[in-house]
């Protein structure tokens, strides 16, 4: 298992592939098509999917869904480490696991209601932080990412955080310049 540290670490070195997997979630979203993802399938997409969206759910403003997270974590993934991609394949297969002992008959995550989903969600923080922590990071990233880099699809992030984006910034910036 890898520590937070190392798990911040290892996203850190993966820069570069972050960018590229941005620019592919703004690809997506701008082609107004649902694309096929490269390195999940389907099944474990929407368990992945799901579980993004209990990080950012879509309860009366956009969440994970609308930002597109899943292409980013999808598109990141391909180019990352495989210790980044082993470890969150084995998340899924852990909720997985966990919603058929707890939840006779669901099977899948993603089956599971949202309320169940959560539950779920909470006892692997719990139960294992730091699996927890990679999906929080990637969700984060993919949900606040600069949109010209992709993630963050249509603003929806910076739009909930109420960020004026705009090109150029003249003075006076703040209180400290007025004379």
């Amino acid at each position: 298992m890898l520590s937070s540290g190392a798990t911040g670490a290892m996203l850190l070195a993966a820069w570069p592939e972050i960018a590229s997997a941005a620019e592919y979630a703004e690809r997506t979203v701008r082609s107004g098509q649902p694309q096929p993802l490269e390195h999940f399938d389907a099944a474990t997409t929407k368990d992945l999917d799901a579980a993004t969206a209990q990080i950012f759910p879509s309860d009366g403003s956009p969440g994970a869904r609308e930002a597109g997270v899943i292409h980013f974590i999808d598109k990141a993934i391909g180019g990352m480490s495989p210790e980044i991609k082993a470890p969150l394949t084995g998340m899924v297969a852990v909720l997985n696991g966990e919603a058929t002992k707890r939840f006779a008959g669901k099977g899948r995550f993603a089956a599971l209601t949202s309320a169940q989903q959560h539950e779920l969600i909470e006892w692997l923080e719990k139960e294992n932080g730091q699996l927890f922590g990679l999906l929080k990071g990637l969700t984060v990233t993919g949900m606040f990412a600069n949109p010209s880099y992709g993630g963050n699809q249509n603003k929806v992030g910076w739009k909930l955080l109420g960020f004026r984006d705009q090109f150029s910034w003249a003075p006076p910036f703040g209180y400290y310049d007025r004379g």
